[in-house]
């Protein structure tokens, strides 16, 4: 039995074969002549009809026209223009040449024929490799462009003369993301820059909201705990330290979870921060240095956190006695060695408010009350041990005899421990707070012996070896020196 065959199909195939077969001779003769065909552009610039060495010209036209280009980096309002050999570009022309050559030439005749129709509708597009060094890329950006990130701002707790608060709203902020942003840049440059003219490309830009949340700004009405202590009003230096530092720590406002540092909030001690010098403990002495007296502030707030019944996470005794502060209730600072912290464990921000008034420091902590109304503390130290202080006499060659200055006052020492009682619904429980060690400094005196009466200085010496101050009085008035 015979097959019948389809003349519609045998047609098609005629007419395809013949069509492939014109274009044999077509692709033959061009190839002859060594030039691209027609609709093969290199980026945005046609090369149909370019010899070889004409293709390679034109990639090398493209590159050296590449490195003198910028990219734009957009971020919201502001651009910034960085040039490409800072981004660390480079070109490779790879097979480039080859390929526009080779292009509706090679392979079967379908491929040829479907790759020479394409080039009649479409054209067909060459790409130069361009590539930027990402650490390069990373460093342009971290550079130029973050520093236009723009910073949020907290919505701000503040306390009016009347005594109420007010809540100041705040604003977002936006900042770069430096990896994606990164990350974006590699791949315009490699997938989509035609090298020709500047490119552009938009950071990757992350809002930063505002930290803040005036809804729990809002629980901030009652004193958790509040405390002050006297100093010397007339007292020039030590008056600006704790004036100074008081300023610095008004106005915190510390979420719940958050830990305060005394130090981050008063360093550098120095005259630029609004430090003068004054006297302070260092290393079991009396030094002058900036900063001398802002122990009162870090011990007058201490007594307020107690009161407050916040978590204290470090805290250091002074190593002698201060005269403003008990055993125990004190809180010593020194710049890279100790500080004051404490947390904010209550469930509502807390917002710190200091003074300084007439020679009486004092600071106010305000928050939401948490505690049950019938709960009552006290804190009440523990004298473990107390050394007092002898008393010294050195003689001085070039006072006149009989003349005493004081050279180092006494201070007793002490080992103590703080104690807290708390009564609650009619029941108390006690825990100990701290335990403090202050060492005894006893007191020196400078006794001049210059005179010419020798026995009356023999006599002084003597006294003096004896550290025996009565014994000096009794020679002062004896001999009426």
């Amino acid at each position: 039995m015979k097959r019948k065959i389809n003349k519609r199909w045998l047609w098609t195939l005629l007419v395809l074969t013949l069509t492939l077969l014109g274009a044999v001779p077509a692709a033959a003769a061009e190839e002859q002549e060594q030039v691209v065909l027609q609709g093969v552009w290199l980026g945005e610039v046609e090369i149909s009809g370019m010899t070889a060495d004409e293709v390679e010209a034109e990639a090398e036209k493209q590159i050296e026209r590449a490195l003198q280009q910028g990219i734009q980096m957009q971020m919201n309002l502001h651009t910034v223009t960085i040039n490409v050999q800072d981004l660390g570009l480079t070109v490779e022309k790879g097979d480039v040449v080859e390929e526009a050559m080779a292009y509706g030439r090679q392979g079967n005749l379908v491929r040829r024929y479907c790759q020479q129709q394409g080039l009649e509708t479409e054209g067909y597009k060459l790409r130069l490799d361009y590539q930027v060094d990402e650490e390069k890329v990373k460093a342009a950006i971290e550079e130029k462009c973050v520093p236009y990130n723009e910073e949020s701002v907290d919505s701000q707790l503040v306390r009016r003369s009347d005594g109420s608060f007010e809540i100041i709203s705040g604003s977002a902020g936006s900042e770069i993301d430096v990896e994606a942003s990164v990350q974006a840049v590699q791949e315009y440059i490699a997938d989509t820059w035609n090298g020709l003219q500047d490119g552009a490309v938009e950071l990757v830009i992350n809002t930063v909201e505002d930290q803040a949340d005036p809804e729990e700004l809002g629980k901030v009405q009652d004193i958790l705990g509040e405390s002050s202590t006297e100093y010397a009003a007339d007292a020039g230096a030590r008056c600006k330290n704790v004036e100074a530092g008081v300023r610095k720590v008004s106005g915190t406002v510390l979420y719940p979870g958050e830990e305060f540092s005394m130090l981050e909030k008063v360093v550098p001690f120095d005259e630029e921060n609004g430090y003068a010098k004054a006297a302070e403990y260092r290393g079991g002495k009396v030094v002058y240095d900036y900063g001398g007296g802002i122990c009162q502030v870090s011990t007058t707030l201490y007594q307020a956190v107690l009161k407050a019944e916040l978590e204290v996470t470090e805290r250091y005794n002074h190593s002698m006695m201060v005269s403003y502060s008990d055993p125990g209730f004190d809180a010593a600072i020194a710049e890279g060695s100790k500080d004051f912290k404490f947390k904010n464990n209550t469930n509502a921000p807390i917002y710190i408010e200091g003074y300084t008034q007439n020679g009486v420091v004092g600071f106010r902590i305000y928050g939401q009350e948490y505690r049950d109304p019938s709960r009552t503390i006290r804190y009440y130290n523990e004298i473990i041990s107390q050394t007092d202080p002898q008393t010294q006499l050195k003689a001085d060659s070039e006072a006149a005899i009989g003349t005493i200055t004081e050279e180092n006052s006494p201070k007793t020492g002490y080992k103590a421990k703080l104690w807290k009682d708390i009564t609650e619904n009619g029941q108390t429980t006690t825990e100990q707070v701290n335990t403090s060690s202050y060492a005894v400094s006893n007191a020196v005196y400078l006794v001049g012996i210059k005179s010419t009466n020798t026995e009356l200085v023999s006599k002084m010496r003597a006294a003096i070896s004896d550290n025996s101050l009565n014994d000096v009085y009794t020679l002062k008035k004896q001999y009426g020196v």
